[in-house]
């Protein structure tokens, strides 16, 4: 059995050009010949180490630096290069990222091969730059302001109703952006954090009269009409991404969502939804559960009330 073992460490060895070093220090990483073998770096996966150098990279990490001999220390210590590391934040995520990826490895959650591969992905995905940050950041910003000022428009027009007595922005739209780890790839394995990206906007609507939907709809979809011809340059904004949420004005109930669809019911499986469309277009979400709360840091638009009608202004007070 020791003899057979040899030899299969012996093949490893040969096939994967390893040095005495590298091939104790795969043994201290739990390696077995026939792991070593199988991460070989195959014609089509140029990007991917020699296990030689994959192997030293991976006991650096685990062990840390090997301690070289005095007079080898003494002899390159002029040649000697400063190694360039992270800066800052991200020097830090990058040891988490890795750290948690050696917890997967050790506990068999993962193999070898993987293992190469999420690191290898992990150390490529990491190198984000401050101006991508910045660019994306920025983007963020640029398509929240253009969800706020079609907000405007929309509550500007829903104004000329009389059945609407006030409407309220609430949401990710009227609120300070906060940051956090993105969907997209590169970003999210970097853990690097940026602003949320707003998916639409939420409207409070105060109403008394719910028999007559059907000219909110056509006012709000007139109203982002006009909006896009006006701001051809701006992120657009979909009608289905204008979300209306209604309540009765005397009561301050929620009844439902205002639909999107041009007629009702419209036969989708979310018509089906119990209580759904009883009032014509009232769309009852199922699982949705309405809260009040929700409203507390929102922005009033529009008040029949008091008289208010607020403007859309690169100025304005919305919290920021």
């Amino acid at each position: 059995m020791k003899a057979h073992r040899a030899e299969e460490w012996a093949e490893a060895k040969k096939r994967c050009r390893l040095s005495d070093e590298a091939l104790r220090m795969a043994k201290e990483l739990g390696f077995g010949p026939r792991t070593l073998i199988k991460s070989m770096p195959a014609r089509s996966q140029q990007w991917k180490l020699p296990v030689e150098a994959w192997v030293r990279e991976l006991h650096r990490k685990r062990f840390g630096e090997p301690q070289p001999r005095a007079s080898a220390a003494r002899a390159d210590e002029s040649r000697v290069t400063p190694r360039q590391e992270p800066a800052g934040p991200t020097r830090n995520l990058l040891q988490e990222a890795e750290d948690a990826l050696w917890q997967e490895f050790e506990s068999d959650a993962i193999d070898a091969e993987k293992f190469a591969l999420e690191l290898d992905a992990l150390r490529r995905s990491i190198s984000v730059s401050a101006g991508e940050i910045e660019v994306e950041n920025r983007r963020a910003l640029e398509r929240q302001r253009s969800f706020r000022d079609a907000a405007h428009a929309v509550a500007a027009a829903l104004a000329k109703i009389p059945a609407v007595h006030k409407v309220m922005l609430f949401g990710s739209v009227a609120a300070p952006l906060q940051v956090e780890v993105p969907r997209f790839r590169r970003l999210r394995r970097a853990r690097v954090g940026i602003f949320h990206e707003c998916k639409d906007v939420d409207l409070a609507l105060w109403i008394s009269d719910f028999t007559d939907l059907r000219s909110l709809k056509r006012a709000a979809a007139r109203a982002l009409t006009e909006w896009h011809g006006a701001h051809p340059d701006s992120p657009g904004v979909a009608h289905h991404q204008v979300d209306m949420f209604l309540l009765e004005a005397s009561t301050n109930q929620f009844r439902g969502n205002l639909c999107h669809y041009g007629e009702c019911p419209k036969g989708k499986p979310e018509c089906a939804v119990p209580g759904c469309g009883v009032a014509w277009f009232v769309q009852i979400r199922e699982g949705l559960r309405f809260k009040h709360d929700a409203l507390a840091a929102g922005t009033v638009l529009f008040d029949r009330a008091t008289g208010l009608l607020r403007q859309a202004s690169a100025d304005d007070d919305l919290p920021f």
